[in-house]
């Protein structure tokens, strides 16, 4: 969910760098009961990188806090008695993941430039008039989150767990995001993907993107948009959804001696399938502004967004307030 990417080993201020990367956006699972797979890259250490692909936990942040990595991971449910819709939908996205994570693997001798990885409480208050209009309720997440760069390209993931203290029935979900993006050599294009998989509380969708990115940075910012085909598997589509044209932005700065970043990611929808909830096209974002209080902790501020989208045709937006920890 997620300024400047430089190898740490070849700079002296790589420690200001760790801070700046780790607020990259990540979306909050918009709807309180939309979680998705989130791709969790984590346990880096010096030119080793150790992937956890792991999916039972329940998160959901469109967040990538740390440039634009991304990394997806591994979904098993927790469930008993599955419908047979729901495992065909999981067999596809451990597919999907294996895949991806098998090319990951044979990357091992690639040039590792950065990674990072965090742990995070959030807690998402809509504002009255979402509630009001589409019947949203405030929730507590969890996430983990993390990401790589590699002179191949980048990956990132994340996963959240929504309401961790209620049951299933009472809006327990969990929600987790998987990207990756792989150079085209050093034009500043790439091929990029990712899932995007949510489950809970009646709602399970599943959203698989493939297409065409750029990355453009400097000194203290970046920006890396994509245009992709989006696939989509849920109770009332399965197969081409139309398109998703999207960023992800972050602008990082000092002010009285304290770290700051802004960062924003969006994406719009449109073309897409008639039957899809929402219409034809939808808008869905965050923008969100981090301070670093130090090295390891990180508060966050996000306001959230989406219009069409998120199980509903109104505009919905309220407030993330995030405690991170920075491992």
């Amino acid at each position: 969910m997620l300024v400047k990417i430089l190898r740490m080993s070849q700079h002296k201020n790589d420690l200001n760098h760790r801070k700046t990367v780790n607020n990259l956006i990540s979306p909050v699972c918009s709807c309180g009961i939309e979680s998705i797979f989130r791709g969790l890259a984590a346990g880096f250490q010096g030119n080793h990188q150790l992937f956890h692909f792991s999916r039972n936990f329940g998160l959901e942040s469109p967040y990538c806090h740390k440039w634009t990595n991304e990394v997806i991971c591994r979904q098993f449910s927790c469930q008993h008695n599955i419908p047979s819709y729901y495992m065909g939908l999981m067999r596809k996205s451990a597919l999907a993941a294996a895949i991806m994570a098998a090319g990951f693997s044979a990357t091992a001798s690639a040039e590792y430039l950065y990674g990072f990885a965090n742990v995070s409480i959030n807690r998402l208050n809509w504002t009255d008039k979402t509630e009001n209009r589409a019947g949203k309720n405030d929730f507590t997440f969890l996430e983990i989150e993390g990401g790589a760069g590699f002179d191949w390209g980048e990956v990132y993931g994340f996963f959240d767990l929504e309401n961790p203290h209620k049951s299933n029935d009472e809006g327990r979900a969990t929600a987790m995001k998987g990207t990756i993006r792989y150079n085209i050599g050093s034009s500043g294009f790439n091929l990029y993907g990712h899932i995007y998989d949510f489950n809970g509380s009646g709602l399970h969708e599943q959203n698989r993107l493939l297409g065409v990115g750029f990355n453009y940075r400097n000194a203290s910012f970046f920006w890396q948009p994509f245009l992709a085909v989006n696939n989509t598997e849920n109770n009332d589509v399965s197969g081409f959804n139309g398109y998703v044209a999207g960023w992800v932005l972050g602008y990082g700065f000092n002010l009285m001696d304290q770290d700051f970043m802004v960062t924003n990611w969006n994406e719009y929808e449109f073309d897409r399938d008639a039957e899809y909830v929402g219409g034809q096209s939808g808008l869905n974002g965050a923008a969100a502004l981090w301070r670093n209080m130090n090295e390891k902790i990180t508060l966050g501020l996000q306001y959230r967004y989406a219009e069409e989208k998120l199980g509903h045709e109104s505009y919905q937006d309220g407030f993330v307030y995030s405690l991170k920890y920075n491992l």
